[in-house]
């Protein structure tokens, strides 16, 4: 609603800039038409179109504008790349079931801005709020249109007078209770005038010419869209402004069709009987009914008119309908669309919930959401945790550190028919839920301390179906009492099982891992710095996998190894491909342990690709380059989309999913440059070969394949930032798909 008012009220200020600047050099009936385009923008709550360069478009780059670092460089939605990885494993969940509680990983680096749950609801009740006022401020505005006009309608009823014989097309009636000749009626619309006009032929002439003239331009019609507008926009004193104006226009584009009907010798007799008929009351926007004389002000101005005599030139007309036709374009097209839109993952749980519960619980959501909307291009529109349900694990959540919650959730699907129910999907109501061929997922923590005072630790999900087969035995039974008491004790304290919280906790908490990626032919490889941002990140990874012990290492681990070692060198974690799930070897101290991954829901991911995507996009990562180059930022952006950014893409570790060759551009433009000359702001679309064609960072964003001369390879579109720092070098500071402005 915010874009429909600011977009209105846009239109309305550069209709009122040109009524100034031109007046007097259009024509007059254009002066008044060009209320018309106005008229539409408030009455239609929509866009028509897209954009990238109108009103609802900036709104959304400057809602969506963030810092980059220290940089200060501006983003949106849609950078690119920045975190996440790809891999088979969203291949598994389609596959085997949907949404069945796996942890695909985000493809291509999407990032849902998710605030905490009280500003969330603040938020919402801000808008019910403001929703209600302004309902409320419609309905009572409407109602005084509604009974100003039939009050009015009344009054001429019981007052008027028909008079017969009058060559009109109308009825026309004189009424003691009119200050001025007017047109008043929706359906079956007439002219009424004054005594005092009824008895002047020269000046009942006029007037009933002048009634005419407001018939033959439908102004009866557009003064209840008028109040319409009013009703519908009450809080906005531009809507107010503008029916001022327009109303004001109607008369003078009434009065120069009626002078040209009348013929010009009539101009001044015209011109006397409008003063000869001044009303000194000062009509109402919402009275439906047209006049043919008004305030003081008004009157001066159509006077003038009428006496001047204005000759219109082309060059006015012409620019003032080019300034509509670029005006509303920008107000009435949205912006455009950015591919597939994620929203924020919402939580409707007890506010009592452990903070480390809520947030592990939404961080599995949103994974599960990223997959639904990039993978599958399902249009979610609501993404809602609804449920954390804590299981009755006997004991083991009061003595033994562990608790189990069962996760709900449901995602509100745009198109519900689109949706394929595979793998033991459910829909409720329209939206995705948490069921899957294994049931739903439950999620399981270890805690420290006392109450109140919890250190809690993500330990996996799992879901119904391994808690039913797997400790639902008579084994398990016998031990533990029930089969959750003893899925959650086995999968937290299992001797042979594998606690992911733990060692993502013991690994991050030294300070920064260190990333390595190690080629097993020898190729090129290097090492990137994790900071403790990524930790969860890598927790709901390796939580989505189940743990057995191996003995020894596969004889051929794969092609690539990926390594997160902490800052004090004491824990590792190493993951190799197996043609399965992947294997991983895991140091504490002196202390070496080797694990098998096997997806929790049975699918095909592969942890070693998960982490491998977490590499890759720290490689492409493209605040990473800084480069020299002589003749200030024109120069500098040239630079950057001819040569630097392609030698970038074209040198990243072997196998990245972002890596090209062939790289050359199509166009490319400098959109803005600082005053200081020290950063601008482009953007460019480029054509290439990719090192893998069915790579997810490949077709992140808005890739397409190439055309004419660029035929065989793939192209997209991206914006930059580019500052030079204290370094004396051109850094790279922004990079994506679009949302981009100048550094503070």
């Amino acid at each position: 609603m915010l874009e429909w008012v600011v977009s209105g009220s846009v239109l309305i200020a550069v209709v009122i800039a040109l009524r100034f600047a031109l007046r007097g050099k259009i024509s007059l009936r254009l002066q008044y038409a060009m209320w018309a385009l106005v008229l539409v923008r408030l009455l239609v709550p929509v866009s028509l179109g897209e954009s990238s360069f109108g009103v609802a478009a900036l709104m959304q780059k400057a809602a969506g504008l963030q810092d980059v670092g220290a940089k200060g460089a501006v983003v949106q939605e849609g950078q690119m790349p920045a975190g996440g990885s790809a891999g088979e494993v969203q291949e598994a969940v389609h596959t085997e079931g949907a949404g069945e509680g796996s942890l695909p990983a985000a493809a291509h680096g999407q990032q849902a801005a998710v605030g905490s749950l009280s500003s969330e609801r603040e938020e919402d009740a801000a808008g019910d709020m403001f929703k209600a006022v302004w309902l409320t401020g419609t309905v009572l505005l409407g109602l005084v249109l509604l009974a100003s006009n039939a009050r009015f309608a009344v009054t001429l009823r019981k007052s008027r007078r028909r008079l017969e014989g009058v060559s009109c097309r109308l009825p026309v009636y004189v009424s003691p209770q009119v200050d001025t000749p007017c047109l008043f009626g929706l359906l079956t619309p007439a002219i009424y005038v004054t005594p005092e006009a009824a008895g002047d032929e020269v000046a009942f002439g006029h007037a009933v010419e002048h009634e005419l003239t407001h018939f033959r331009h439908g102004d009866h019609i557009w003064a209840l869209l008028r109040g319409a507008c009013l009703a519908v926009h009450w809080y906005n004193p531009m809507v107010w402004w503008a029916a001022v104006l327009s109303l004001r226009d109607a008369e003078l584009a009434c009065d120069e069709a009626t002078i040209r009907r009348l013929g010009e010798s009539e101009r001044a007799r015209y011109g006397r009987t409008l003063i000869g008929l001044t009303c000194q009351k000062r009509r109402t926007v919402l009275l439906t009914a047209t006049t043919m004389t008004g305030g003081r002000r008004g009157l001066e101005e159509r006077i003038r008119l009428i006496a001047q005599k204005p000759k219109t030139a082309g060059v006015p007309m012409a620019a003032a309908l080019l300034i509509l036709a670029v005006a509303a374009g920008c107000t009435f097209t949205g912006p455009e669309s950015a591919g597939t839109q994620v929203p924020p993952v919402e939580m409707e749980v007890a506010e009592d919930l452990p903070q480390a519960v809520t947030d592990y619980a939404r961080d599995y959501t949103q994974l599960q959401l990223d997959y639904y909307a990039n993978e599958l291009g399902y249009e979610i529109t609501r993404a809602t945790v609804t449920g954390l349900t804590q299981i009755n694990t006997g004991t083991a959540g009061l003595d033994n550190g562990v608790n189990m919650y069962l996760l709900e959730y449901r995602f509100l699907a745009a198109d519900p028919d689109e949706i394929v129910l595979a793998g033991g999907m459910k829909m409720e109501e329209g939206c995705i839920t948490e069921w899957g061929s294994t049931g739903q997922p439950y999620l399981v923590l270890r805690w420290n301390g006392r109450e109140g005072e919890r250190i809690w630790q993500p330990v996996c999900v799992t879901n119904t179906e391994s808690i039913t087969t797997q400790y639902g035995t008579p084994e398990m039974l016998q031990q533990y009492g029930d089969m959750y008491t003893a899925a959650a004790m086995e999968l937290a304290f299992g001797e042979e099982g594998f606690v992911p919280g733990e060692a993502v906790e013991g690994l991050f908490a030294p300070g920064d891992v260190t990333l390595t990626l190690s080629l097993d032919d020898g190729g090129e490889a290097g090492s990137y710095s994790v900071g403790k941002g990524l930790a969860a990140r890598f927790e709901v990874l390796l939580c989505s996998y189940e743990w057995t012990a191996l003995e020894t290492l596969p004889e051929q681990p794969g092609s690539f190894q990926i390594t997160a070692l902490s800052a004090d060198g004491t824990k590792s974690i190493t993951v190799w491909e197996d043609g399965g799930a992947g294997v991983m070897r895991y140091t504490d101290g002196g202390t070496q342990t080797l694990w098998a991954a096997s997806p929790l829901q049975g699918g095909k991911g592969s942890i070693a690709r998960d982490l491998r995507g977490e590499y890759d996009n720290l490689d492409a990562d493209c605040t990473r380059i800084a480069f020299d180059a002589q003749g200030g930022a024109q120069q500098a952006a040239e630079t950057f989309v001819r040569s630097v950014y392609g030698e970038h893409m074209a040198t990243l570790a072997p196998g990245n999913m972002y890596g090209m060759d062939d790289y050359e551009v199509i166009r490319w433009e400098v959109r803005e440059v600082s005053e200081q000359g020290d950063a601008v702001v482009g953007s460019f679309e480029c054509a290439f070969t990719p090192w893998d064609a069915d790579s997810p960072g490949i077709w992140a964003g808005n890739t397409g394949m190439g055309t004419g001369e660029y035929e065989g390879k793939l192209t997209y579109q991206r914006e930059f930032v580019l500052q030079k720092q204290e370094d004396g070098l051109w850094h790279c500071v922004g990079l994506g798909t679009g949302g981009y402005s100048l550094p503070e």
